[in-house]
C-alpha cells in the first residue's frame, strides 16, 4: 500500500498523533491476537509451462496450501496474448473533477466561484482535450434548499450547454441520511438530463441509473443517485461509475452488474466518500443501511479487477482535503484512490479544483490541482504528482475461468475452452477468506486446426422466391415474406422496401471463427440511407456484423454491430459509391470472452486495405458460442425512392487463418448515374470545425471554430441567443443542384430558431430553404434570398420536439430567373410528394454558379439558453 499524506499536518493532527502515541505505548503491553497467514502460492500441476499444442478444452491445474489448514478458494483466471501490448500513441486527454461546492452554493457571495469553474472548464476544454467532467458530491450544503439546488443547476448546466460531458452523484449534504431520499437532487439532476443531452455521442455517453432494470429487475429505483457513464478515449474503453454517499448494498450489487456487463472496460468509480486526509478508510457519518468506505472497497472493489481508480470528496481538515493511496485487489493489481476537497479552505474553497491528465504514450496520469478564481496552481506533492498507469493497447485483461473451493493439500482445476492455434497466459488467485495470493503466471499454446472452407456462394442459379443453398454452407434461410428475395444473374437479391430489414442467414455454419468476405452493390442510390450487413456470427437471430452504411449520394461508412447497435466506428478513406458499383466487406468475428471484431470495406477493383479499419472486442453473453453467417439489408424508413435493390456475391466463409479463394473479376456495371457534386455522413471526430466532406471537399466556417464540431455521425453548431453559425462548401460550385441534409436541435428555445439550406451561396448569400422552428415546435418552412423571406409558412400538421430529426429538401435551378423550392418533413415520416415553397427571383448579384451552406440562426428573445445543432446525411447532387 501507498499512501500519500499532507507535508505539514494541522496543530489538530499533531495532537492527535501525540495523543496516539501516548496510548500506544500504554497499550503495547496488551499482546496483539495472532494474525493467520496467508496462503502459499498456488504450484503448477498441468499444463507444463509454456507447453505447445495442448488440447481443447484445456484442464488447469494448481496444487494449493494453507500453514493453518484453512479450506481455500482458488479463483482461475485465463488471456489469449499476442506476446505484448504495443505502445499507446494516442493524444493525451483529461478528467475534470469538481470537489465538493457546498459553500460556495449554500453562501450567496461565493457562488460567483462555481460559475467561474464551469466556465473556466468550458473555455480550456480544448487545451485540456476534457474527456468528462465529474462532480464528487455535495453539490450543495442542504438537502432541502431549492435555491441551492437552482444555483448548482444552473453553473452545471454552464458544461450542458457547451456540449462538455458531465456526471454527478449524491454527497451526504445532497439527501436526507436517515432515510437516503433526495428530491430536490432527483428533481434538478435527473437521468433525462444525462440521457437526453447534447454531448452523447459515439465517444461517450450516459450509460443508465440504478432503477431502470438495465440488467434486471431493480430493488430500487434511485435514479441518477446511482449512474455510470461508457467513455472512449485515448485508444481505450473506460467505464465511470457515480455511487451515492456511502452507498448501501443495493447500489453495490448494481455496481456488480454494470462491471460485469463491460468487463473489457477500465473502470473508474465515483463517490462522496472513500478515503480522508491521511489516506485510510474514512469514517464519518452514519447512515442507516450504508456502507462505509471498508466495506465498499472489501464488497465491491477489491473483488472487481476493472477498477483501477476511486476519486472522491467529502474529507477535510481545516486547509487539508488531498490525499493519495494505493491498495492491491484481489487479482493482485493496484488501485489508485485520491481524495480533493477544498470546502474548508478561504471563501468556500478559493474555486481550487483537481483534473487527471492521462498520458497514454508515457503510461502515467498527471494530476493537477488549479484555481480559475486565483489563477494559480498548487504545486506541493499532494496536489501536483504524476501516477502510473500501464495505458498500452492490444493485449486482452485477464478473464476469470473458473472458481472452486478446495483443502489445503489438494489440487484444484477447472477447464478452459481455447481457440486453435492461440497462446494463452493464466494463473490462480487462492484465498483464505482474509489473505489472497496471486500466483505465477503460466503459458501455453493450443493446437492448431486445419483452415478449410467453411461456406462460400458464387450464386449461380435461379431462385424466384428465397436463395436457395449455398454451394457450401447448406441452405439459405431468409426472414419475412420469401418473393423479396432472389438470385439470378449471379448475385443474391433483397429487394427492401423503406423502413425495412431483410435478413439471409446460413444457419448450417457454426464456428467462433471466422473470415467472411462478400461483394455489395445497390441497384440504385436512395435519397435515405441504405445498411449492409456481413453478419460473421449469428447465434439464434443476435449476430456480430460489419455495417456498410451508403449515404444519399453514395458516401460510405463502416462500423461494427451487435445486433444492429453499433459497438465502434471505422475510419475509411473518402469512398462513394455509384448505382451498380461493388464494394467488398470483410470481417472477423474470433475468439469467446472476449469476441474480437475487425472489418474493413474497399471498392472492387482496387486494393484490398493492409489494415483493418475498425475492430473492438465485445463479451456479451449470448454471442460467446459457435454461430452461423447472415447478410441483411435495411432501407431508411425516410427513403421515398425505394424500394431498394440489394445484391450479394462471392461469398467466401473461412476460419481466421484459413485462405480466402482469390477475388474473381468484378461483374460489369451499369452506366453509373451523375456523380454527386458533394456528400457527408460525417463520420469522423473534429473537435474545433468540420474538417472536409466526404466529397466536395473542405467545410469553411464563420466565427468561432469551438463552436463547431463533428462526432457521433453528425456536424454540430452551437449557437447561444442572437448568435448566427454557417460552415460552406466553397469548393462546390453549380447553376443546378438538389440539396437534401437531416438536422437535430438539442431543444426547442423560447425564441425562434432558423435553419439555413443554401443550395446556391455566392459572396455569403445563398439561395435555398429556411426552416424556422417556433417556441411551440411547430415549423415553417420558406424559400429565401439570404435573409431575405420569397415566399412560403407554417407546415401543417408538424410538430418538432427536441431531439426529433426533420429532413429538409430544396432545388436551386438556372439563371435570369433562378427557380428555389423547398419541403421538409419529420424523419421517418414520408416525405411530401409536392414542394411546399417555391418561387423565382433575378436578383443580378445570384446569377451565377455558386457553393453550398448550413447556417442556423438563434433569436436573440431566446432566454432558454443555448442549444445545438446537428446535421447529419447531407447529398447534392446535380439537376439535368
Amino acid at each position: 500500500m501507498t499512501t500519500r499524506r499532507p507535508p505539514t499536518p494541522s496543530r489538530r493532527r499533531v495532537l492527535a498523533a501525540t495523543l496516539g502515541l501516548v496510548l500506544g505505548m500504554s497499550t503495547a503491553l496488551v499482546a496483539a491476537p495472532a494474525q493467520a497467514a496467508e496462503p502459499s502460492a498456488p504450484t503448477l500441476v498441468a499444463p507444463a509451462d509454456a507447453a505447445a499444442q495442448v488440447a481443447s478444452p484445456t484442464r488447469l491445474q494448481v496444487r494449493v496450501s494453507d500453514p493453518d489448514g484453512d479450506p481455500l478458494d482458488v479463483r482461475f483466471q485465463a488471456r489469449p496474448t499476442t506476446g505484448g501490448a504495443s505502445t499507446n500513441t494516442n493524444a493525451d486527454f483529461t478528467l475534470v473533477t469538481l470537489p465538493d461546492t457546498q459553500n460556495y452554493t449554500s453562501i450567496s457571495a461565493n457562488r460567483p466561484i462555481m460559475a467561474a469553474q464551469t466556465q473556466w472548464i468550458v473555455d480550456h476544454r480544448a487545451d485540456l482535450n476534457t474527456a468528462l467532467v465529474t462532480h464528487l458530491g455535495d453539490l450543495t450544503g442542504q438537502p432541502d434548499s431549492v435555491s441551492q439546488f437552482q444555483a448548482a443547476s444552473q453553473y452545471m448546466a454552464t458544461l450542458d450547454n457547451a456540449g462538455v460531458p458531465n456526471t454527478v452523484t449524491t454527497g451526504n449534504h445532497d439527501m436526507n441520511v436517515s432515510t437516503g431520499s433526495a428530491p430536490l437532487f432527483d428533481q434538478y439532476f435527473p437521468p433525462s438530463r444525462y440521457a437526453g443531452a447534447s454531448w452523447n455521442s459515439a465517444d461517450v455517453r450516459y450509460g443508465g441509473y440504478l432503477g431502470q432494470n438495465l440488467f434486471g429487475t431493480d430493488p430500487v429505483d434511485r435514479k441518477n443517485q446511482d449512474s455510470f457513464v461508457l467513455l472512449t478515449a485515448g485508444g481505450m474503453d473506460f467505464l465511470v461509475v457515480n455511487l451515492e454517499f456511502n452507498a448501501p448494498d443495493y447500489a453495490l450489487d448494481w455496481a456488480k452488474k454494470v462491471l460485469a456487463a463491460y468487463p473489457q472496460r477500465r473502470a473508474i468509480l465515483v463517490t462522496h466518500n472513500m478515503i480522508g486526509t491521511d489516506g485510510s478508510f474514512s469514517h464519518s457519518v452514519t447512515r442507516p443501511g450504508g456502507n462505509f468506505p471498508d466495506q465498499i472497497w472489501d464488497k465491491l472493489v477489491a473483488p472487481s479487477c476493472s477498477i483501477f481508480m476511486v476519486i472522491n470528496g467529502h474529507n477535510h481538515d481545516g486547509d487539508l482535503g488531498e490525499a493519495y493511496r494505493e491498495q492491491n485487489n484481489s487479482c493482485g493489481q493496484p488501485v489508485r484512490m485520491a481524495l480533493s476537497d477544498y470546502q474548508s479552505r478561504v471563501n468556500g474553497g478559493d474555486g481550487w479544483l483537481r483534473y487527471y491528465t492521462f498520458k497514454p504514450s508515457q503510461n502515467l496520469i498527471q494530476a493537477v490541482t488549479y484555481s480559475p478564481t486565483l489563477n494559480r496552481f498548487e504545486t506541493d506533492a499532494d496536489s501536483s504528482f504524476t501516477i502510473p498507469y500501464d495505458m498500452r493497447i492490444g493485449e486482452a485483461p485477464f478473464a476469470d475461468v473458473g472458481r472452486v473451493s478446495a483443502a489445503s493439500g489438494a489440487t484444484a482445476s477447472v477447464d478452459l475452452t481455447t481457440n486453435p492455434g492461440t497462446a494463452y497466459e493464466w494463473r490462480a488467485i487462492v484465498s483464505d477468506g482474509t489473505s489472497s495470493v496471486v500466483g505465477p503466471t503460466w503459458t501455453f499454446s493450443s493446437a492448431a486446426a486445419t483452415p478449410s472452407t467453411l461456406a462460400a456462394d458464387g450464386f449461380g442459379r435461379t431462385v424466384t422466391a428465397g436463395w436457395g443453398s449455398a454451394e457450401t454452407g447448406g441452405a439459405w434461410s431468409v426472414a419475412g415474406t420469401a418473393s423479396r428475395y432472389s438470385v439470378t444473374g449471379g448475385s443474391g437479391i433483397q429487394t427492401i422496401p423503406a423502413g425495412s430489414t431483410l435478413t439471409a442467414a446460413l444457419a448450417g455454419v457454426s464456428a467462433t471463427s471466422t473470415d467472411t468476405t462478400a461483394d455489395l452493390s445497390l441497384g440504385s442510390i436512395p435519397n435515405g440511407a441504405v445498411y449492409g450487413y456481413l453478419a460473421g456470427r449469428r447465434v439464434g437471430t443476435a449476430d456480430y456484423a460489419a455495417r456498410v452504411k451508403v449515404s444519399p449520394g453514395g458516401g460510405v461508412g463502416l462500423n461494427l454491430t451487435r445486433s444492429t447497435t453499433v459497438i465502434a466506428t471505422g475510419t475509411i478513406p473518402t469512398t462513394t459509391v455509384a448505382a451498380g458499383e461493388t464494394l467488398r466487406a470483410r470481417v472477423q468475428v474470433e475468439g469467446t470472452s472476449p469476441t474480437t471484431i475487425r472489418a474493413k470495406v474497399w471498392k472492387a477493383g482496387s486494393t484490398e486495405p493492409a489494415n483493418w479499419q475498425v475492430s473492438v472486442t465485445d463479451s456479451t453473453a449470448g454471442l460467446q458460442a459457435a454461430g452461423g453467417i447472415a447478410i441483411a439489408g435495411y432501407l431508411s424508413s425516410s427513403t421515398t425512392n425505394g424500394p431498394l435493390v440489394l445484391r450479394a456475391d462471392n461469398l467466401s466463409v473461412v476460419p481466421v487463418g484459413g485462405t480466402t479463394p482469390p477475388t474473381p473479376p468484378d461483374p460489369p456495371t451499369d452506366p453509373p448515374p451523375p456523380t454527386a457534386l458533394a456528400t457527408d455522413a460525417f463520420g469522423r471526430t473534429v473537435s474545433a470545425g468540420w474538417g472536409s466532406a466526404d466529397a466536395g471537399g473542405a467545410w469553411t466556417v464563420a466565427g468561432t471554430a469551438a463552436r463547431y464540431a463533428v462526432g457521433g455521425g453528425a456536424g454540430s453548431q452551437q449557437l447561444a441567443a442572437g448568435a448566427s453559425t454557417v460552415a460552406a462548401l466553397n469548393g462546390v460550385s453549380s447553376t443546378a443542384a438538389e440539396t437534401a441534409v437531416s438536422l437535430s436541435p438539442s431543444a426547442i428555445p423560447n425564441g425562434a430558431l432558423y435553419a439555413y439550406v443554401g443550395g446556391r451561396r455566392v459572396d455569403g448569400v445563398e439561395y435555398g430553404g429556411r426552416v424556422k422552428i417556433n417556441p411551440d415546435g411547430t415549423v415553417a418552412v420558406q424559400t429565401s434570398r439570404g435573409d431575405t423571406t420569397l415566399t412560403g409558412g407554417t407546415v401543417t400538421g408538424l410538430t418538432l420536439a427536441a431531439g426529433d430529426t426533420l429532413r429538409v429538401r430544396i432545388q436551386v435551378q438556372g439563371t435570369a430567373p433562378t427557380t428555389i423550392r423547398a419541403r421538409v418533413w419529420k424523419a421517418g415520416g414520408t416525405e411530401p410528394s409536392t414542394w411546399q415553397a417555391s418561387a423565382t427571383d433575378s436578383t443580378a448579384a445570384m446569377q451565377a454558379a455558386g457553393g453550398v451552406s448550413l447556417r442556423t440562426y438563434l433569436s436573440s428573445s431566446t432566454t432558454s439558453g443555448a442549444l445545438t445543432v446537428r446535421y447529419d446525411d447531407l447529398s447534392v447532387t446535380p439537376l439535368g
